[in-house]
C-alpha cells in the first residue's frame, strides 16, 4: 500500500469505505503497520482535509455541513496526535492561502446579489477556513508563531471580519457554517 494508491479516487469505494472516520483510522493502521511513513500521512491527510474546498472552489457550488465542520476537527486531531510537531505550521499555511483566494472572490460587492449560490458557497468555504484555524491555534502550542509570519494576516483577518460583518444578518438566518463558527469562536473565546 502507498500514498499514492491511497490518493487514488477509487480506493476507498473499491474496499466500500465512504466514511470519513473509517478512511482515518486505515491511514492510521497502515501508519502504525510502517506501510506509510508519516510525511505520506501527513500529505495524504493534509490532502484529504482540503478536497471538499478545492472541489467547491472549482465547481463554484457547494453546500457546507457540519460534517463538513467536524470531519475537519477529526483530521487535524489525527495530525496532531500522529504528524510532526510542524505539520500544523503547514495547515495554517495552506488554510490562509484558500482565505487570500476566497476573500478576493468575495471582494466582488455584486456578487451576493448576482449570484447567491456561488457567493453561499465562497463564505461558508472562508468560514470554515476561519473555524479551522481556531482549531489549529487549540491544537498546536505554536500557532502563534507560524501566524506572525504571516505578513499580511491583520490586515486579511480585518477583510474577513468586515465581510462576516456585513452579511451578518444573512449569514444567522441562512448559513449553518457561521453558526458552527459562531459556537466555536465563543467556546475559543469563553
Amino acid at each position: 500500500m502507498t500514498a499514492e494508491q491511497l490518493e487514488a479516487n477509487t480506493y476507498f469505494d473499491e474496499i466500500g469505505i465512504r466514511n470519513k472516520e473509517d478512511i482515518c483510522d486505515l491511514v492510521i493502521m497502515l501508519c502504525r503497520a510502517n506501510k506509510l511513513s508519516v510525511t505520506e500521512l501527513e500529505n495524504f491527510l493534509i490532502d484529504y482535509f482540503l478536497k471538499k474546498l478545492e472541489k467547491d472552489y472549482k465547481n463554484e457550488d457547494g453546500r457546507w455541513r457540519i460534517e463538513d465542520f467536524q470531519n475537519g476537527e477529526l483530521i487535524l486531531s489525527i495530525l496532531k496526535e500522529f504528524g510532526t510537531k510542524t505539520v500544523g505550521k503547514e495547515v495554517v499555511e495552506k488554510l490562509i492561502f484558500w482565505e487570500k483566494k476566497i476573500v478576493k472572490v468575495l471582494h466582488d460587492v455584486f456578487l451576493h446579489h448576482k449570484n447567491y449560490t456561488k457567493w453561499k458557497c465562497y463564505i461558508d468555504m472562508l468560514i470554515w477556513c476561519c473555524t479551522m484555524r481556531m482549531l489549529c491555534q487549540q491544537f498546536w502550542e505554536n500557532y502563534m508563531t507560524w501566524i506572525q509570519e504571516d505578513r499580511n494576516e491583520q490586515t486579511r483577518q480585518k477583510e474577513i471580519d468586515e465581510l462576516l460583518k456585513k452579511y451578518h444578518v444573512t449569514l444567522e438566518e441562512y448559513s449553518d457554517a457561521y453558526r458552527i463558527f459562531c459556537d466555536v469562536q465563543q467556546d475559543f473565546n469563553g
